[in-house]
Order: structure tokens, then C-alpha cells, then sequence
């Protein structure tokens, strides 16, 4: 690659964004300990440690609504590339490749013909959700920038309000209608995500950062106690405690509270570690790859043990802190180690230059075909 599209590559990078894809890949892993881990199930309703673990819960579901609002936010105006999807595709196979080798060498588990099916297809075979719909949301970007150019600002805002209203609200409220309306774990959430960036971008909202924050603090703590409460009363009139009603990527409160951070991060001004910043942001998404792959989950919170100082508050946040700094360090050493051998070996950037230049000339066909 040439310096000069070095250069071009770190002007394209904000340190206040890459900032917050830190932010965001701490609290994901932090949901795994809380939720892989067992430690949600550990505790005790209306106990102390049920409200302060809860709490993080609940700061913790910010974390993929914020990658792709990230995504929506620089994607919205930029021309589509082929590449970015081969580069994730091929990400995504090295540590599906990775984790089913690790699953046989050291972990003597052998694979069905299922498994090695997923491990080779990773991204159809939706071995890693997130990724698999993330490359959707890639796929159909094009469509929604194309329809979004032509939109003034109050038609922006009002098919805003629309999916808002079913893939939020609805889908909050009528708690049976999740697999018809969104989970928050499908594409019609991420490009409600997608397109609330996109707004964000074009019409930038100017509120005083102490506002932000209060309003951040109420969105996230009112997510513990309206969740506390609907259980108390579902299981007072004998309905029984459900699992969860308000810890959901698309619960309202969440994605207020998901706006917000992104606001709130967005708009500071970072002059001090902004390069390491943006090395380590790169980073990211391989830190989520080799952590959650499905094959080795089971086994790597078994031998954590997440709930192992639960009874005692103070250590169970110690230990918590540990394990999430560990898997984020430990990810983005790996990351760097499979970057640096796809740099040396040229592989990532002839594939993707061959991708770009296959979808090109697809492009030039069809405009060919279009005219006669």
C-alpha cells in the first residue's frame, strides 16, 4: 500500500470515534461476563448486588448499538466497496478457522459435519450473529444512502419515528411480538440504527453536555428499576418472574441511552494518545471474534467462573474488571499479530483490490446492459 493512501486512511480516522469502538468492545465483553458468564443468574432480586450488577447490565447493552451507529454515521455518505465486506468475511473465517482448530488440538473436541460446515461459511452460516448481520447491513447500505439522499429532513425524522414505533417500542410493549417485529439481533434493528446515524450526521443535534449526561444516568438507571418492577408485579399477580423485559438491544431506553454516548463521545476533542487511540480501535472487531467464538465459549467462562466472588461485592467487581481487561488485551494482541501477517503476506489487500475491480466491472456490464 502506498504512503500516500496510509496517509488518506488516517485522516479518514477520529480518535473520538475510535474512542468510543473501545468504550463499546469493553462493554460488550463486559455483557459476556455478566451473561456467559452465569453471573446474571446468580443473583438475587432485590438484593444490593442485584441493582449494582444490574446497573452495569445495563450500560453494558450500549455497546453493539454503538458499533453500529459508528458505522452508520461514516457509511451513510460514503461510495460502496466490495472490499469491506470480503475484509470482514475474511476476518471472520481466520477466527472461525482459528477457534475450531483450538476446539480439536487442544480441547479434543471433534467437530460434526455441521460444525465444520459453519466454521468454513461462518457468516451464512451465522456463526457469529453480530458479524453475519453487520454484513448484511453492508450489503443493503447502498439502497438505504440512495433513499435517504433524497429525503428532506422532516421525511428523514418521520421514517425515523416509523421504525422507531415497530422496532422499538412495539417490540418493547408487546413483549410475545419480538421474532415478528426486531430483537435488537437482526437487520431491521441495525438499520434502524443505521439510518438514526445518518440523521445524526446531517442534521447534528447541539445540547449542552450536562444535559447529555443527565439524561444519559436517567435512561440507563431507569432501565434497572422499570425492569425490577414489572418483575415484581408479574410475579405478584402470579405471572411469574420473566427472564428479562428491558435488557434488549432495542428496548427504548437502551437506544436513548446509546445516542446519547455516542453524543457524548463523539463531540470531545482528544489531542493527547489520539494514535494509539485509533491503532487500538482498529482492533476491535477481532477482540469480539476470538472471544465469542461458539465453540470455545462454553469452555472459556466455565474456567473463568464469573460469579466466583459474587458474594462478596467488592471482589466480584475486581475480578470482573480483570477478566474484561484481559480478554480486551489479549484480543487486541491477536488482532494485531493476524494483521500484521495479512499485511506482510499482501493476502487481505489482493483479494479485496480483486473484489473491488470484479464489482466494478459488474457495475460496468450492467450499465452496458442498461443502455441497450
Amino acid at each position: 500500500m502506498s504512503n500516500g493512501r496510509k496517509k488518506e486512511r488516517k485522516k479518514e480516522r477520529e480518535p473520538q470515534f475510535e474512542l468510543l469502538r473501545i468504550i463499546s468492545m469493553l462493554l460488550i465483553v463486559l455483557l459476556h461476563f455478566l451473561s456467559h458468564g452465569g453471573v446474571n443468574d446468580q443473583l438475587v432480586q432485590g438484593s444490593a448486588s442485584y441493582f449494582i450488577f444490574s446497573i452495569l447490565r445495563s450500560f453494558a447493552y450500549l455497546g453493539v448499538n454503538c458499533f453500529i451507529l459508528i458505522s452508520g454515521y461514516f457509511l451513510c455518505d460514503k461510495e460502496f466497496k466490495f472490499s469491506r465486506i470480503v475484509k470482514i468475511a475474511m476476518q471472520t473465517l481466520f477466527y472461525s478457522i482459528m477457534g475450531s482448530a483450538i476446539a480439536i488440538l487442544l480441547l479434543h473436541k471433534p467437530l460434526s459435519a455441521k460444525e465444520f460446515l459453519f466454521t468454513i461459511f461462518p457468516i451464512s452460516g451465522g456463526k457469529y450473529w453480530f458479524a453475519s448481520v453487520y454484513v448484511l447491513m453492508l450489503i443493503i447500505s447502498p439502497i438505504i444512502n440512495f433513499a435517504l439522499k433524497t429525503m428532506t429532513k422532516k421525511q428523514h425524522l418521520v421514517l425515523i419515528i416509523i421504525l422507531f414505533l415497530f422496532f422499538s417500542l412495539f417490540s418493547t410493549i408487546l413483549l410475545w411480538s419480538k421474532s415478528v417485529f426486531s430483537d435488537g439481533k437482526d437487520i431491521a434493528w441495525f438499520l434502524t440504527l443505521y439510518v438514526i446515524a445518518a440523521y445524526l450526521k446531517r442534521y447534528p443535534i447541539h445540547i449542552k453536555r450536562s444535559w447529555l449526561c443527565g439524561l444519559f444516568l436517567c435512561m440507563v438507571l431507569s432501565t434497572v428499576f422499570i425492569e425490577f418492577g414489572i418483575k415484581m408485579i408479574a410475579s405478584r399477580i402470579g405471572l411469574g418472574s420473566p427472564e428479562k423485559v428491558m435488557f434488549y438491544n432495542n428496548q427504548p431506553l437502551i437506544l436513548g441511552g446509546s445516542i446519547l454516548l455516542f453524543a457524548l463521545i463523539s463531540g470531545l476533542k482528544i489531542e493527547h494518545f489520539s494514535n494509539v487511540i485509533c491503532k487500538v480501535g482498529n482492533l476491535t472487531f477481532g477482540i469480539y471474534l476470538l472471544h465469542d467464538n461458539d465453540l470455545l465459549r462454553n469452555y472459556l467462562w466455565e474456567k473463568i467462573n464469573a460469579p466466583r466472588y459474587l458474594q462478596n461485592v467488592p471482589a466480584e467487581l475486581g475480578y470482573m474488571c480483570t477478566v474484561v481487561l484481559l480478554i480486551f488485551l489479549i484480543g487486541c494482541v491477536v488482532e494485531y499479530l493476524r494483521r500484521l501477517v495479512f499485511v506482510q503476506t499482501h493476502l487481505e489487500y489482493w483479494i479485496s483490490n480483486l473484489a473491488d475491480k470484479k464489482y466494478n466491472k459488474l457495475l460496468q456490464w450492467a450499465e452496458k446492459a442498461n443502455k441497450t
